[in-house]
Order: C-alpha cells, then structure tokens, then sequence
C-alpha cells in the first residue's frame, strides 16, 4: 500500500480530483455520491476533498462530504452482511457511532489547520478478527461480541497521525469498507464496530481541538541595511516548546534580503503554550513580517 502525505500548512496545495468539487454550494450539485476507485489512491480522492473544502472556509461542504462516509442504506447493509435478526440494533449503534465520528473528524482536521499540523493518512486491508494480546489485562478490554458476518465485506482501516516537524503529537485509526463508489465508516479503531459487545468507549463527545500558542512578548524586525530598499512581506513557521519559547524559525514565504532580519527578531518571541489535556503542549505559530523602508 502507498502512503500519502496530505500537508494542512499554509503552503500545503492538495488538488481538486474530478470527482470532487468545491467550488460549488452543494456537493450534490457536483456528485450525489462518491464515485472513486476501491483503492489506496481512491481513498485518499474522498479524503483530501473534506480537507480542501475545510482548509478554503468552507465548513457546511466539508460536513457535506464527511456525510458521504455514512453507509447509504445500512439497515440493509446489516442485514445482508450480519443477518437480519441484527440488522435493527445494528443500524441504531452506527447511527450513533457516525455521529462521533463525522464531529470527531471535523475536530481533528480543524485543530490541524488551526496550528499548522501534518496530517498523514494510509489505507490498509482490513479485517473483524480479533486477536488479544496476552500482555494486556482482559479487564482493560471492551468485551468482544462474537458476532461475525455471514456475507464477508471489503474490510480497510486507515491510519492517521498528526506531525510537528516531523514528530507524531497523535496517532489514531478508523475502519471502513468499500460500498457504492466510496469508502464507508464502520468502526473507530482498527475494526469494524460490531466485534465489540459495546460502544461506551467509542462514542462520547469529541475530544476538544488544541488550544493555539499565543504570542506574550514580540520583538519588531529591524530593516537590514543590506537590503537596499527591498521591501514585503515575509512568513515564518515557529516552533514553539512547552515552556513557550521559540526553538526554530522557518520561512514560508518572503524576499531572501528580508528573512534574517525576521528569524532574528522571532526567536527572541516568547508565548503562551497550548493547552492539551490541562497540560502545555510543542506547537507551531505562523508569524508575519512587513518591511517597508
């Protein structure tokens, strides 16, 4: 399987695929379903089209196509898939579970555009076996089911992980299947939802996004001598530790002339940490410079 790299930076560019629009109010417009290829690469089609729709504002299309992972019928899905004495109970549990998940996915991809975070995604084979590890106390365990499919479906599981100059800061995995020309939902973790007897530890509220880092002291950027009249603006990317102080600094965007000039008055910025968990947490901060002479 390939990985993808989908990049959720200021000067992160994700194309528009065809079968994917954002440039219109509805998705139906465009596609009343996804029409993508049972694939890695089609996968990552459905997906970054929910990140292009977030990351240029537009909220109510990127739900739209969060929307598209719920299985079409799945009351009738259920029943062909698991049996129809099932299929009733089923469906109440994964409407429940596709809710967490579409607000859970919603969250996560906001606090990663918020505070200028890699999001990596792989799509890996599937499967609803189940092996416990010896080494883990079964009452740690949410009790397994036992119930398994009568009709075998096409099992996924993608991979996430959020990155901060290149150091994971979460990892986490959903499983899917193939229906109907797009990718599906059907459980969070690694397996689909129905080889768990419950879904206590699934479905609560959505974690809270991290709170971003806040500049508490800045420092202006002197115009260099050397630049001769260069004028713009330049971007820069900081990396902020726990304690709020700068411990990298690099240029997005700006003129070659100008850049020393904002590093150096970066790195003597100090912030306010974010807060993940009631504890201080590594982020990044995009801070602007204007030069005029």
């Amino acid at each position: 399987m390939r990985k993808s790299l989908l990049q959720i930076v200021v000067i992160c560019v994700i194309a528009t695929s065809p079968a994917y629009s954002t440039t219109q109010q509805s998705v139906d417009d465009v596609h009343p379903k996804p029409n993508i290829s049972q694939s890695p690469d089609g996968y990552n089609v459905q997906f970054s089209a929910i990140l292009e729709a977030y990351k240029a504002g537009n909220k109510s299309l990127g739900k739209e196509l969060i929307e598209q992972f719920r299985l079409p019928q799945p009351g009738e899905w259920f029943t062909e898939h698991l049996g129809a004495e099932r299929s009733k109970a089923l469906t109440e549990r994964y409407d429940k579970l596709f809710a967490a998940f579409a607000a859970d996915m919603e969250l996560s991809i906001l606090d990663a555009i918020d505070n200028h975070l890699n999001l990596f995604t792989e799509l890996k084979e599937g499967t609803e076996e189940m092996v416990l590890p010896k080494e883990v106390p079964q009452q740690k365990l949410t009790p397994l089911s036992g119930v398994t499919t009568i009709k075998k479906p096409a099992l996924f599981y993608a991979r996430f992980d959020r990155q901060r100059s290149g150091k994971s800061i979460g990892s986490w995995a959903r499983a899917f299947t193939f229906e109907d020309g797009g990718f599906r939902f059907l459980g969070f973790g690694s397996k689909p939802f129905w080889i768990w007897e419950s879904d206590s530890r699934f479905a609560g509220p959505p974690k809270k996004p991290l709170q971003l880092a806040k500049p508490i002291h800045q420092v202006p950027a002197i115009y260099p001598a050397s630049a001769r009249g260069v004028t713009g603006k330049v971007s820069l990317i900081l990396s902020i530790d726990a304690l709020g102080k700068v411990t990298d600094a690099k240029v997005l965007s700006g003129d070659p002339a100008l850049t020393k000039a904002a590093i150096d008055a970066a790195r003597q910025w100090s912030f306010e940490a974010p807060i993940r968990n009631g504890s201080p947490v590594e982020s990044d901060y995009i801070a602007e410079f204007n030069f005029v002479k």
